[in-house]
């Protein structure tokens, strides 16, 4: 019976011992997987521009002293909160799992979701290419050119990369002045006619109290534009 009881301890003990070294790789693995850090070691202060290819639409995004430039169309009116987020997507990009290609598996890089090339401003050029995505881990495929391995992304890093031209366009008044300060707008169409908008305060009904309870029937009103007569 003793005999029985110093094998099962010694078994234990084995267990134990093979369970803290388990441990112990593990750890050591995410670690080193947390030090590695983007595999886009780009700042603010270190980008130069980045061009991508979405959708066959090639765009090149110059970025300086935290403006962002069309390069095809340098006039062309960019949301900078949407550059902005492809430069955060670039600073994030961590693999959460690095592995070895299989033959005859393409990962959806044969024809990638998009192609990104990255130029920082010491000239270096980093290029990258986001696959298929696992929608069950909510990963995507990344490619780095001159690497042999892939890495698994969250899929939220290739967002940002999925907007065309028309998509990065930000609405704007060119005379710099808003709808609360137009008080009248005089219009010629295409075919000659002239017409003209007023602007006009009427009740506003869904934002009016009950009967009795006004103070200010100001506050209840809408600003409306309505059209007059032929000029």
């Amino acid at each position: 019976m003793e005999g029985r009881k110093k094998t099962l301890l010694v078994l234990l003990a084995g267990v134990l011992l093979a369970a803290v070294g388990l441990w112990g790789l593990t750890g050591l693995s995410a670690r080193s997987e947390k030090a590695e850090g983007s595999v886009c070691p780009v700042t603010p202060q270190t980008l130069r521009c980045l061009q991508y290819t979405y959708q066959g639409q090639t765009l090149t995004l110059e970025y300086e002293a935290g403006s962002w430039t069309l390069a095809e169309d340098p006039a062309y009116h960019l949301d900078a909160s949407a550059c902005n987020a492809m430069l955060t997507a670039l600073m994030g990009l961590e693999p959460q799992r690095r592995l070895e290609p299989v033959s005859g598996q393409d990962y959806g890089l044969a024809e990638p979701l998009v192609r990104l090339r990255v130029i920082t401003t010491e000239g270096e050029t980093l290029a990258f290419a986001f696959g298929a995505q696992n929608t069950i881990t909510d990963q995507i495929y990344l490619q780095v050119e001159g690497q042999a391995v892939l890495c698994l992304v969250p899929a939220r890093r290739a967002a940002p990369f999925t907007k065309t031209k028309e998509q990065l366009f930000e609405p704007f008044s060119p005379a710099g002045i808003t709808a609360s300060e137009i008080e009248m707008l005089d219009c010629t169409l295409s075919d000659g006619k002239r017409y003209r908008l007023q602007k006009l305060q009427t009740p506003d009904p869904a934002a009016m109290p009950p009967y009795g309870s006004w103070t200010d029937s100001r506050r209840w009103n809408q600003t409306v534009y309505r059209g007059c007569c032929p000029l």
